[in-house]
């Protein structure tokens, strides 16, 4: 594990320990067992408003940014700023947006493609665009575990799906013709 904490295992495309280096010196401020899953997430001009809390996971393709240029046009370069500050055991699904002046409390999923601005309340799921309230994190989790009763379950780690052969793959399209299923960790 690197001295940052930063974790970032998966695919081809994580923020490099390089870069994090350089954004912490300019006032990035992130936790210990953060995963980070894509290339440069994080706003480079404002990285001091940013706060990103321990065992977070950010997915492929997340932004998250502390200002917004848009105004620039109409307001003679005006530029909104605002703090972005993240929780600990946050999930960020690929493709979501983080803007500024946003508040992730701790145990918040925000979904895949979602763009998010305000205060995600902790232990909420949140989606969609612009992002809004879903459902309670522990209706959440009785959800699925109750379906993880009912769907196929697969025990092979989730790091080795990218190594399947043909025949596994179609093994699997079979079990998932019908409805959907989960990857399990070995206990």
């Amino acid at each position: 594990m690197p001295k940052n904490g930063v974790s970032g295992r998966a695919g081809g495309g994580n923020a490099s320990c390089a870069e994090l280096e350089v954004l912490k010196s300019r006032g990035l401020r992130i936790g210990e067992h953060v995963d980070i899953f894509t290339e440069y997430p994080f706003d480079s001009i404002y990285p001091g408003l940013i706060t990103i809390g321990d065992y977070v996971t950010i997915s492929s393709d997340v932004k998250i940014l502390a200002h917004d240029a848009s105004m620039g046009y109409i307001t003679d370069g005006a530029c909104k700023i605002g703090r972005v500050d993240i929780g600990s055991h946050v999930f960020i699904g690929h493709g979501a947006i983080i803007l500024c002046n946003t508040r992730i409390g701790d145990y918040a999923v925000i979904g895949a493609g979602s763009v998010v601005t305000g205060d995600v309340p902790a232990r909420t799921v949140y989606a969609g665009n612009p992002a809004r309230y879903i459902k309670s994190i522990d209706e959440f989790a009785a959800q699925n575990i109750k379906a993880m009763d009912t769907y196929a379950q697969f025990t092979r780690p989730w790091r080795e799906w990218q190594n399947l052969d043909e025949e596994e793959w179609r093994d699997v399209r079979n079990v998932l013709k019908e409805n959907y299923g989960y990857v399990i960790r070995k206990k």
